[in-house]
């Protein structure tokens, strides 16, 4: 089928396709989680470049980065203890819970 959105552009989509499939597309996944120092970034796509936040409970940017590979080693030890949300931004924005102990 089709479908227009309000900019005028046209997506052809396959009714078929389940949405876990889309969303393994585009995985991001962290370990270990929790953590006390290093965090591992891993996407199933080569992202080298692709930007990263880490973002504290407060909303406040606490870190940034950009991912180099498609498994990328993050030092939090400077981070307090306590709950993170890790973004990544390329056509869409992957946001991931990051606890640090």
């Amino acid at each position: 089928g089709y479908y227009t959105n309000s900019r005028r552009l046209t997506y052809n989509y396959d009714p078929e396709l389940a949405i876990t499939d889309f969303e393994n597309q585009n995985s991001v996944t962290i370990y270990p989680n929790p953590t006390t120092d290093i965090v591992n970034v891993k996407t199933n796509d080569n992202h080298t470049g692709l930007p990263y936040s880490i973002i504290d409970q407060s909303g406040r940017l606490v870190l940034t980065g950009k991912l180099n590979k498609e498994e990328t080693a993050i030092d939090i030890t400077q981070l307090t203890k306590g709950v993170y949300l890790l973004q990544t931004q390329n056509h869409q924005i992957k946001t991931v819970k990051l606890i640090k102990k």
